[in-house]
């Protein structure tokens, strides 16, 4: 990961839930293993981190926690450096080295591990040491998440990287503009429908994603030194190999038989030995392109999902947008949901969900108390997580309101960038939530200002370049050609909607924990 690391081009900066503490403590109790306690403190480290917005975020949503964020590019540390320091938070530790250098001594042994795509994107040898590192720094009952590119459903990329690393050796530049020029060289025979293209018309689908992201995604994607695709029973062995079970994946559904494969498969899923085998075969299935796995430094078990009383009274859900938002037939990662022949039941725990992050109790309690079996109510909250409705959040989540210091932060590198979206910490949900750029910026002149005059002029001064985005909230206009007047007249409109709880924006401020006019 360090000499052998593409390193003239930053890596983009993301936020990846599949990391949060919360959605790793589900993915293990639905699956029978212990979560992890996080109310009165515990250790984290990310190994990878880029630019470290996912560990700023959690170190924001976990006052608690104290944050360990490993990466060898200079760049990328300094800028996690720069924005902890904005935000004013402590509770996070930069350290720029390659996993298992020296300066990684420091981090204690953790409750939570995670590497967000490294092992596809570094040489053997650094995964031998992500592996041992796992071995030596996950304490006893802790949990660590790994993702990684995934065979068979990239295996028809593999000759197009080929191609671009054909073209970009011969192209002039950096490793960005020896990309951008490589992939317009693939889109070339793709539009010419060369004979590989016909064969495999799914990866046209793959080279138009490529077409549509940040060129630096595709930089670091396909173009390190070391990519390589894994099939699931491979990254098993070799993790097991160190000591921990599989406990799950980080997509909710793919823990259940009846959501993660079509009918006709389920008997014959079901009828496998071992969970390696069903997930290897579930791969083939759904010719899996990326897989979010959670690894347990607990006893292993077998069988898919397991959620007993005991652990699901631990947790806690919650939603962030408003129950009439969340439609009760839909379809959520690639799941077609349908959950109106329930309806009274979901509507009910939606209603108590608006007052904020409860635990499986309260929500059987909303549910028909006992005309409602705890089973059934368990049931159905897992069925509304996979199908997005609700989610996992901290314990101990529900009290905290505020604009943390980061989500000012943030706003501002959606401003310089340009962003079209960017995650916000939520202090009352204990969780990170996309939102537009624009809309982030609305929520932020709200809570800074007194009046819609005042939050128009402060939203005007900030924007930037997010005068692009403005057309998303439905004007019929370009941003370009927005007069000053028209500006002020949207951001005053909108402060009257977002500051007023009566209204559904003002609304859901109060559900993410954003009170109007409160000091930043």
């Amino acid at each position: 990961m360090e000499a052998d690391y593409t390193a003239d081009v930053d890596y983009i900066s993301k936020y990846v839930e599949d990391q949060a503490p919360a959605w790793m403590n589900y993915a293990a109790a639905i699956n029978g293993y212990a979560p992890v306690p996080t109310r009165d403190g515990f250790d984290y480290c990310e190994v990878g981190c880029g630019k470290g917005l996912t560990s700023l975020i959690l170190a924001a949503i976990h006052p608690e926690g104290r944050f360990w964020a490993i990466d060898p590019s200079a760049n990328h540390i300094r800028a996690g450096r720069t924005m902890a320091e904005a935000a004013n938070l402590h509770n996070v530790t930069f350290i720029e080295a390659g996993v298992g250098d020296e300066a990684t001594r420091s981090v204690p042994r953790c409750e939570f591990v995670t590497a967000h795509g490294l092992l596809s994107w570094v040489s053997e040898d650094v995964r031998i040491r992500v592996l041992r590192f796992l071995k030596d720094y996950l304490k006893p009952g802790g949990l660590a998440m790994l993702s990684y590119d995934a065979l068979p459903g990239w295996a028809p990329m593999t000759p197009i990287r080929e191609m671009l690393l054909t073209f970009a050796g011969s192209a002039a530049g950096d490793s960005l503009q020896k990309a951008s020029a490589a992939l317009e060289y693939v889109k070339l025979l793709r539009d010419g429908q060369t004979r590989y293209f016909v064969q495999y018309p799914a990866v046209g689908g793959i080279i138009d994603e490529f077409l549509h992201q940040d060129p630096r995604y595709l930089v670091h994607e396909l173009m390190t030194p070391h990519w390589q695709p894994f099939y699931f029973r491979e990254v098993a062995a070799r993790v097991q190999g160190v000591g921990l079970a599989y406990a799950g994946n980080l997509k909710p559904r793919l823990n259940y038989l009846d959501y993660m494969a079509p009918a006709e498969f389920r008997d014959f899923l079901a009828s496998l030995p071992s969970r390696t085998l069903l997930e290897t075969h579930h791969d083939f299935i759904a010719n899996t392109i990326f897989r979010r796995d959670l690894y347990a430094a607990q006893v292993p078990r077998e069988g898919g999902a397991n959620w007993s009383a005991n652990t699901a009274g631990r947790l806690r859900f919650g939603i962030s947008r408003l129950p009439k938002d969340l439609p009760l037939r839909g379809q959520h990662q690639g799941l077609e949901y349908d959950v109106t022949p329930m309806r009274d039941r979901v509507e009910a725990i939606l209603e108590r969900l608006v007052a904020g992050p409860q635990d499986l109790s309260s929500l059987h309690s909303a549910a028909g108390g006992r005309d409602s079996t705890f089973a059934g109510v368990a049931d159905l909250v897992q069925a509304l997580v996979v199908t997005g409705m609700i989610f996992p959040c901290p314990d101990g989540a529900g009290d905290a309101v505020g604009w943390p210091a980061l989500d000012t932060a943030l706003v501002q590198l959606a401003v310089d960038e340009g962003r079209a979206e960017i995650p916000l910490v939520c202090p009352r949900l204990g969780v990170g939530v996309i939102e537009k750029s624009v809309t982030a910026l609305v929520m932020q002149s709200t809570v800074a200002s007194p009046s819609a005059d005042a939050a128009a002029d402060w939203a005007i001064q900030h924007m930037g370049s997010l005068s692009q985005s403005i057309g998303a909230f439905g004007l019929d206009r370009n941003a370009e050609q927005m007069t000053p007047v028209e500006l002020k007249r949207f951001f005053s409109s909108a402060w009257t909607r977002y500051s007023d709880p009566r209204q559904d924006e003002g609304n859901r401020m109060t559900l993410l924990g954003f009170p109007a006019r409160s000091p930043l």
